[in-house]
């Protein structure tokens, strides 16, 4: 347990990059950070042979859908080079609900092209894609002894010929904590990207102590204006001292949160505990070998008797 008055030294080290409040501020809009989240996407979309536009719109958003499950994530529109929309959404914890939500996305535009008289054949046409990327989260069934960087998540048919069922939905699975796993190679931008990230967010890295560290993330950053965005923004971000204090608001409701989890979790093993010993007691085992082999103390046994 971290009482409020280490909020304020824990949270003069380096800022997480992936913390809510320092996403938000980042990536606040496109004109403060298009070209951030243009290099990120473009280097995700291009290991599985598929390219990114021009960010239209950034809007990030909080979401909290139960105790202890925080996280934040990015809408981003595009443009492709053709025109076409293509909508992306960077997640930073894993939310199942996001297919339902971009599928809801794709079936108003649909039904909007319906009403207009358009064509099935040419309304499928122009629907957008949409992809999601998942950066942190963990996604069961993924992982486990696969260590490439990235791993495409394809939705297909049941029946043979398996085939992609939703062409224009794909989702995209890093999972940076696994990130140790991948293998080394600085000439891939994403590769980049997730080092630089892994190492300020686990390892509570400021940039110049990566690129000390590393001398090819700093000329990676250096030849890619998205990524020298991102590290200008990050230092603009943290300096802001409304961010500083939002960000120990942020740590704050985390320690918070957790230990009411944890204690939750302590008081069900403390009560199954107490009912095993019960049962042992009516057994007519004696308090000294339930004391051995539960771990409870001869005061909690003496008011179960």
């Amino acid at each position: 347990m971290v009482d409020d008055a280490h909020i304020e030294d824990i949270a003069i080290i380096a800022m997480s990059p992936l913390a809510d409040p320092v996403v938000e501020e980042i990536y606040k809009n496109e004109s403060v950070a298009g070209l951030a989240a243009e290099s990120f996407i473009s280097a995700v979309l291009s290991e599985c042979g598929e390219r990114f536009g021009t960010v239209v719109e950034l809007a990030p958003q909080k979401r909290q859908t139960r105790l202890g499950s925080r996280g934040c994530y990015i809408d981003v529109l595009a443009k492709s080079d053709t025109g076409k929309l293509v909508a992306q959404e960077i997640q930073l914890y894993f939310d199942p609900s996001i297919l339902q939500r971009n599928l809801l996305e794709a079936s108003h535009l649909y039904v909007s092209g319906a009403r207009k008289g358009t064509t099935a054949i040419k309304m499928a046409s122009e629907m957008p894609n949409i992809s999601a990327i998942n950066i942190f989260g963990h996604i069961n069934n993924c992982r486990k002894d696969n260590v490439e960087l990235l791993q495409p998540i394809h939705f297909v048919y049941d029946k043979e010929p398996r085939e992609v069922a939703l062409k224009q939905f794909a989702a995209f699975n890093i999972q940076l904590p696994h990130f140790p796993k991948a293998a080394e190679d600085y000439s891939n931008p994403l590769y980049c990207w997730c080092k630089l990230l892994y190492e300020m967010h686990f390892n509570k890295k400021l940039p110049k102590e990566v690129f000390d560290m590393e001398p090819r993330i700093r000329e990676f950053t250096e030849n890619n204006a998205g990524a020298a965005q991102f590290i200008s923004r990050y230092g603009e971000v943290t300096a802001s001292p409304d961010v500083q204090q939002a960000y120990q608001d942020w740590i704050l409701a985390d320690f918070r949160e957790m230990s009411i989890i944890q204690g939750a979790r302590m008081e069900g093993i403390e009560q199954g505990l107490i009912e095993a010993a019960r049962r042992m007691l009516k057994k007519g085992r004696s308090i000294e070998t339930i004391m051995e082999d539960i771990g409870l103390t001869k005061e909690q046994l003496d008011s179960l008797q």
